[in-house]
């Protein structure tokens, strides 16, 4: 478990349980929300992310919740993928910016009620001393803002198994990495 410092208050990250499913569940659903508020129609759409689809990401040890540092309330999760992504290996664009091992943030979302958590998952991922990969839909703003702001560089377009777009960013991960402040 990793302590971090988050808005003046202590939190905690953890390995997701099937306990906390229906919270999680419950925070793509208010994830969901803000993107169609915010003009991204067209991301997690059609029951995604599912039940499913967290089930596996728990299985594989790759789902994590950030939680009050109490751990009695679960403020946001996400998916540290920990080996290659397969729509990863093909590109349009520059390209990624090296072939080293990476891990990619998938499914990050949050109940609205506290700001960068982008931040703390990605201060998270640097600890596997990988470079860290992550793509979002072209309407996802506030993703492609809060990218940019943590010092990702766009590589450009990947295509998901479903055929839809997503551009595509990489954060090199040096071992005296440091994130922008918010």
């Amino acid at each position: 478990m990793l302590h971090i410092f988050l808005q003046g208050k202590i939190m905690r990250i953890r390995h997701t349980t099937i306990a906390d499913l229906p919270r999680i569940m419950k925070i793509f659903e208010i994830a969901k929300i803000f993107m169609r508020v915010h003009g991204n129609h067209h991301q997690w759409t059609d029951g995604y992310p599912a039940e499913s689809v967290l089930l596996n990401d728990i299985d594989k040890g790759w789902s994590h919740v950030i939680t009050t540092d109490d751990g009695d309330r679960i403020l946001g999760t996400f998916c540290l993928m920990t080996e290659p992504e397969p729509t990863y290996s093909l590109i349009d664009g520059n390209g990624w910016l090296n072939e080293r091992p990476y891990v990619t943030i998938h499914r990050i979302a949050s109940d609205g009620t506290t700001h960068g958590l982008l931040k703390n998952a990605v201060t998270h991922a640097l600890a596997t001393g990988c470079d860290i990969r992550i793509d979002t839909h072209a309407d996802n703003h506030p993703m492609h803002h809060a990218v940019k702001q943590l010092g990702f560089t766009r590589c450009g377009i990947i295509t998901l198994a479903d055929g839809s777009l997503r551009t595509a960013y990489h954060l090199v991960n040096t071992s005296a990495h440091s994130l922008p402040n918010e």
